[in-house]
């Protein structure tokens, strides 16, 4: 979720794929571990604007601000070889070689390519989700191997 949108309780949504565009009135989904269930639908595809059963104020909207949407994993359509979706990345360690360097926390959309963002004992890291970094995606041991010297150390652990 990305911020309140006017008075009644309606946020605006920012997707990390298709999946919020096939939402539909009284559906349910998780929104920061909370189901809720859809109310209303406005915006385009790429800008939502949801409106859940029981949130009727900015307050109670802002308070769902920046929590993650979640939908059943069995209603996502399946993906191609070599892509994969965010909640499946989140929680991995992510190993350079003998070093593990830490799990995955976050992944952020880049205009070219996503960044993992990756926490670890010397701070936060970013590796760019590419064939030329990435070496394996092991979703079933959760481990995510790359190319040693590819990850990006954040400055100041930031």
């Amino acid at each position: 979720m990305a911020r309140p949108h006017g008075v009644r309780g309606a946020v605006r949504a920012r997707p990390t794929g298709r999946t919020l565009s096939t939402l539909r009135v009284g559906e349910h989904v998780l929104v920061g571990g909370a189901e809720r269930e859809v109310a209303s639908i406005a915006g385009t595809a790429d800008r939502p604007i949801l409106h859940f059963m029981g949130v009727d104020s900015r307050d109670e909207a802002a308070a769902l601000g920046r929590q993650p949407i979640h939908v059943a994993a069995e209603r996502l359509p399946p993906l191609g070889e070599g892509t994969f979706y965010v909640r499946e990345l989140i929680g991995c360690t992510v190993v350079e070689g003998d070093s593990e360097l830490g799990a995955v926390v976050d992944v952020e959309a880049g205009p070219a390519n996503d960044l993992l963002v990756v926490e670890g004992e010397v701070g936060r890291m970013l590796v760019a989700l590419v064939d030329e970094t990435v070496c394996t995606v092991d979703l079933e041991a959760r481990v995510i191997t790359v190319i040693e010297g590819r990850a990006v150390a954040l400055p100041g652990g930031a």
